[in-house]
């Protein structure tokens, strides 16, 4: 049951540079869905560290139960603080047992749930905004629920990508949804 440590990227490659969903997909060795079970910062708030037990594993080949993530607390380093909620999560090997983001800030994906439906998607907001979604289709609108807002504002419709999309265009996933 250990844990595979994914570590940050060097501070000085902390810029975010244009991208595709396109590039994300082919750029990630590994797509893996995991829920938050422990989350930890250094005194300081910045660098910390996660650890994900995995749900699913949509691409390539991962037998632990569990992985961990280190950030450094760059500025465009995303942090995953929240004890229970889901992320799926674009990889790709840097060596033998060790990943890191596909694409640096951007490869962490929050996992929240469409009002209606319920189908799983994560809200197209700061960091993902980064990433064109260049797959017509894709990018949709969907009443979500936030649960810091007061009840009478929700749910909030704004843009989103649906998870089950992003799987049928995953090789081998053509009609598959997500379990």
């Amino acid at each position: 049951m250990a844990a595979l440590v994914l570590v940050g990227r060097d501070p000085a490659e902390g810029k975010l540079e244009p991208s595709t969903l396109s590039d994300l997909l082919r750029e990630s060795n590994l797509i893996i869905e995991g829920r938050v079970i422990r989350a930890s910062l250094d005194e300081g708030g910045k660098e910390g560290e996660a650890v994900l037990r995995i749900q699913h594993v949509y691409v390539g080949d991962y037998r632990r139960e569990t992985i961990s993530i280190r950030w450094s607390g760059a500025e465009h380093d995303q942090r995953i603080s929240d004890i229970g909620e889901s992320r799926l999560l674009f990889l790709k090997k840097v060596s033998e047992g060790s990943y890191t983001g596909a694409q640096y800030g951007r490869s962490y994906w929050p996992i929240t749930y469409e009002m209606e439906s319920r189908r799983a998607v994560t809200i197209y907001v700061y960091p993902m905004t980064h990433i064109d979604i260049d797959i017509p289709g894709v990018l949709k609108e969907a009443s979500v629920f936030f649960p810091d807002l007061p009840s009478k504002q929700n749910p909030v419709t704004v843009p989103v990508v649906f998870i089950d999309d992003i799987l049928r265009l995953l090789p081998g996933n053509d009609s598959k949804a997500r379990p």
